[in-house]
């Protein structure tokens, strides 16, 4: 006897979910990236990299926003409806932390 595959239907992947998922690992990316020359120079950076940094946090938080409008649509890829919010919402997080641990430490 011969056994029947079952053909998984794929489901398509929202190009809204793709573009939060690269602007929160960008973020992501960029956040580490200022956090380590931040290390190195004792905390003063330049104005455009500090510039860099608020721009990537209101970015990520906007992305994260965009992201969970998706989670509810059944008709896209579970994962990428899932990366595509967590991603940015990890990112404007971190961001939002080092920003409040900045404003009452120092």
């Amino acid at each position: 006897m011969s056994r029947r595959r079952r053909k998984v239907q794929r489901q398509p992947i929202a190009q809204i979910n793709i573009i939060t998922s690269v602007l929160g690992a960008i973020s992501l990316v960029v956040f580490a990236t200022v956090i380590s020359a931040a290390s190195e120079t004792g905390g003063q950076l330049p104005k455009p990299v500090s510039g860099l940094g608020l721009l990537c946090c209101f970015i990520s938080v906007y992305s994260g926003v965009l992201g969970s409008r998706t989670l509810g649509d059944v008709e896209h890829s579970t994962l990428f409806r899932i990366i595509g919010f967590a991603l940015p919402t990890l990112a404007g997080l971190l961001w939002v932390l080092v920003y409040i641990y900045g404003i009452f430490v120092f």
